[in-house]
Parts: C-alpha cells; structure tokens; sequence
C-alpha cells in the first residue's frame, strides 16, 4: 500500500522517542533547506501516535524555518524500535569520492581532471588531494565551489610515492608523511629529493609532517 504523504505546521503534533538518536545534529540543515526545500519529497515517518521514526532533524529544520512539515503514517503493524534501527542503519553519508564523482559528472573541467588522477593514482582520495593541490580539502569537495590547478610536481610526488623505497616504509601511506612529501617537493632541489629517497629507510615514523621535515633535513645535512 503506498502511504499518503500529509501536511501540517501544527508542530505540537510531534514527538519524539528517548531511543532514537539524538536531534539537531545537522546544524546546516535548516540553511539547506531554506535555499532549496525538498522536504515534500522526503516526508518525516512517524508512528501513529505521532512519534518521529525517522527525520528528526528534518522537523527540526521546518519548524525553525516556520515551513510545513510533510510526513507519512507507519501502520501499526510495523514494530516502531525496529523500524527506527532499520532507517538508521540505511542512511549513509556520501563519501568523498562520491562528492567528487557528482562535480565532475556536473561541472566538468578541473573536478574531472582531479577524479581522474585520483583514479589512475590508487594513492586514495586524501593522498591525493594533498599531491594534486593542497588548497583541496574535504570540505572543498563536498561544496564543489572552487576552481583549483594541479600541482606541478604532482606526477614527480606521486613516482616517488610509489618507488620502492617508500613502498617499504610502514607508515607510507599516512597523511602526515605524504604532506611532507609535498612540502619536501616544493622545498628541496630535485639533486636532495633523490638523495632523501634513499636514506628514507632510517626515518622513523613521526607524529606529524612537521617531525619529519625536521627528518629530512636531517638527512641531507650530513
């Protein structure tokens, strides 16, 4: 049976169950919502005695906002604590990939390009944003709101990340070693980037990229 989708500002009408998880979470909500109103087509569920099921935060958004609430009925029959686990476990968050995949389907252009090193590199969607640009954040990619350049040394980082002498380093995947990579590209000659690479076996993994820029330079002094 396909539930009837009803309407109502009466937020009074509204409760909602100790259980579930706790509202007002999403503060961007209401901001979204405000700039673009999809709530008709993804209406609140709710018992029939008015507990919310699911879309707390969405009745939260409306009432601030003074906008109608739509939700649908869940018939008796349909257990109310096993509903609001199933509904839970359902929602996912986008990943970043999945934000960076819709801009370069949508815009194009240098988002297209980014998902493309990010593909053909495998270093992971993190890695690779600090070796392409490191303007570029997860907040950058789930906005979509810039326009950026890749970095020039970025295929010569991404090499070095894979040679062998990095591949042998346990912590060689980290982001705060693969950041001072970046920065090490930007600072040394390319003469000291080779000599790096091989004395990179005796660096002991560090807490932060600033300890092991401190490393390197370590070793190029000698």
């Amino acid at each position: 049976m396909t539930p009837i989708i009803h309407t109502t500002t009466n937020y009074d009408l509204f409760r909602f169950h100790e259980q579930n998880r706790k509202a007002g979470s999403n503060r961007q909500l209401p901001k979204l919502i405000d700039e673009l109103d999809l709530t008709p087509y993804v209406p609140i569920v709710v018992d029939e005695d008015f507990y919310i099921v699911d879309g707390q935060n969405r009745f939260l958004a409306c009432k601030a906002l003074g906008k109608p609430v739509y939700y649908v009925i869940l018939p008796r029959e349909y257990d109310t604590n096993s509903s609001i686990i199933t509904l839970n476990k359902a929602q996912q968050a986008w990943r970043q990939e999945e934000f960076l995949h819709f801009w370069a389907s949508t815009k194009g252009g240098c988002w297209r390009d980014l998902e493309d090193f990010v593909n053909e590199t495998k270093l992971g969607i993190s890695n690779a944003l600090l070796v392409y640009n490191r303007k570029l954040n997860s907040t950058a990619v789930r906005k979509g709101a810039i326009e950026f350049d890749k970095c020039p040394l970025a295929d010569d980082i991404v090499t070095f990340l894979k040679s062998e002498e990095v591949k042998q380093l346990r912590y060689n995947k980290t982001r705060a070693f693969v950041l001072s990579v970046c920065i090490a590209f930007e600072k040394y000659t390319p003469k000291q980037i080779t000599k790096l690479k091989r004395k990179l076996i005796i660096v002991p993994m560090c807490a932060n990229y600033e300890q092991y820029l401190i490393a390197f330079d370590n070793i190029l002094r000698k």
